[in-house]
């Protein structure tokens, strides 16, 4: 009994010690301890001119909140950008998304003119939208969404980087110059919508996240009657024309949370 009572004396002497856990920190959050960054929302049009200007930000910078740029006329953002919320950068002169940009919450980019490419190693942590972008030709190594991603009426796309991620919807949509999709795609689900010229779909697609593995395969006026699909995603019921309007994509107004 004395043995008994001092061994669970012991462990509630244990218990006691550790106390309760720590909230976890936000990356931004713990980033921000050792790089340069702004606290709250941005809006390069308030900091035109001041030293806290979109063309004075070094490599590495973080913006606490949200970020809209739209309408910047600057060509270069720093390289490994962080933002903790939403950003959007419309109509901006900016010639690439940098390498190693993150963003926490949505993303849009639409009717940027000058955008050729998208840069290595950039994450996007909630949806990603990139439309109506004219000269936008290659997305480099390393891409990754963790939800939605829509490419949308970008003419002069190329191809995409093999082992593309994209943890939801994967949709391409308006890209006549895309012709080959890459090797070691993971995606949740892939649509294709009047891209003409893709001459085949990969047998080795990755299909990730949760529900039944099913219609994950969307084709809706491809264009393209030799379009090659492998005949075991039709065996396991993955493939699925879409003769009705294709659903809405996510709404990415207003800022995420941290």
């Amino acid at each position: 009994m004395v043995m008994f009572q001092k061994k669970f004396a012991s462990r509630t002497k244990n218990f006691r010690r550790k106390g309760p856990q720590k909230k976890p920190v936000h990356p931004i959050q713990a980033a921000a301890k050792w790089r340069p960054h702004f606290s709250g929302s941005y809006n390069w049009r308030v900091h035109s001119g001041l030293a806290t200007a979109v063309e004075n930000m070094p490599d590495g910078f973080i913006i606490i909140d949200d970020m809209n740029i739209s309408g910047y006329p600057g060509r270069r953002l720093p390289q490994g950008l962080m933002v903790g919320q939403w950003a959007q950068f419309s109509g901006s002169s900016v010639a690439s998304l940098p390498d190693r940009m993150e963003v926490f919450g949505s993303f849009v980019m639409s009717d940027a003119e000058h955008i050729e490419h998208v840069g290595s190693g950039v994450k996007f942590h909630e949806y990603a939208k990139l439309q109506n972008l004219p000269k936008l030709q290659r997305i480099g190594d390393g891409f990754s969404v963790e939800k939605w991603l829509e490419l949308s009426n970008c003419p002069d796309l190329e191809y995409l980087p093999d082992g593309i991620f994209v943890g939801d919807v994967l949709r391409l949509e308006g890209c006549p110059n895309l012709r080959k999709l890459p090797k070691g795609m993971k995606v949740g689900c892939l649509e294709i919508i009047n891209c003409p010229n893709i001459e085949a779909i990969p047998d080795d697609i990755e299909f990730v996240g949760t529900g039944l593995l099913r219609d994950k395969v969307r084709v809706k006026e491809c264009g393209n009657p030799d379009l090659m699909i492998p005949e075991t995603y039709f065996e396991r019921d993955l493939v699925r024309y879409l003769p009705h309007p294709h659903p809405e994509a996510p709404d990415l107004s207003g800022p995420t949370p941290l």
